[in-house]
């Protein structure tokens, strides 16, 4: 039940890089400094 509710209430975060590797460095520095955070990615603005 715990985990159900923890993940109702974590923030999103949106990445919007069209550099495959730039996202997933800033996503992979911010989800070890933001641990109850969700990072989603995107590489183009329609996608978002």
């Amino acid at each position: 039940m715990t985990n159900k509710i923890e993940s109702w209430c974590k923030k999103t975060v949106l990445i919007l890089e069209n550099q495959a590797l730039m996202r997933q460095i800033l996503r992979d520095f911010l989800q070890g400094i933001f641990l109850r955070y969700n990072f989603w990615e995107a590489a183009v603005g329609a996608h978002a």
